[in-house]
Formats: C-alpha cells, structure tokens, sequence
C-alpha cells in the first residue's frame, strides 16, 4: 500500500469517527429530551389526578344527599362520568410514561437486529 493510500484510509477514518460523535451528540440530546418530556407528563397526570380524587369522592357525597332532586341527580352523574373518563385518560397516559421511561432506560436496540 502507498503512503496515500495509508493517509486517505486515516482521513476517511476520521471523518467517520467525527460523523458518529456528531450522531452520538444528536441521539443524547434527544433522549434527553424526550425523558423531560416524560417527567413533565408525569408530574402533570399526578397533578390532575389529585384533585380529580377529591372531586369525585365529593360527587359521590352530593349523589347521597341529593335523592329527591332529580336535576341535581343528573348533573352529579354528568360530573361523575367526565371525572372517569378523565381518570382513565390520566391512567393510559400513566401507561404511556411507563413505557417511555423502559425505552429510554433500555437505549436504542442493535440496529442490525431490525433488518
């Protein structure tokens, strides 16, 4: 081999390993990204979920003292089905901060396993 070859085989060598740091740089910042996302998703479903506990337990109270008035009978349920359906919303968006967390702590697979 000729020392030119020698020097273009290192140069291609480093421009290679220059592209991976420059990869590498660019996958760190997204993962760390994505796991602030997942921390403020978190706190924000814990947040919600909170109060949504004490406002439904407190329809439940109104649903037991209001068995005479069928208006208030209504709205306590019209109450009550909106703070479940938000409940299980903030319970599949748990799910969904579970998942990304294992993602991100597993790191990105082999990529050659995908082909």
């Amino acid at each position: 081999m000729s020392q030119g070859s020698h020097a273009g085989s290192l140069e291609e060598a480093k421009a290679l390993l220059a592209q991976a740091r420059q990869e590498a740089e660019w996958a760190r910042a997204k993962l760390q990204k994505v796991s602030e996302i997942l921390r403020t998703l978190s706190t924000l479903s814990h947040k919600i979920n909170n109060p949504l506990t004490s406002l439904l337990g407190r329809v439940q109270l109104l649903k037991l003292g209001a068995e005479a008035d069928p208006k208030t009978i209504k709205a306590t349920g019209v109450i009550e089905e909106s703070g479940y359906q938000i409940a299980r919303l903030i319970k599949e968006l748990g799910h969904v901060v579970k998942q990304g967390r294992r993602e991100v702590e597993e790191g990105p697979g082999d990529p050659r396993e995908d082909s």
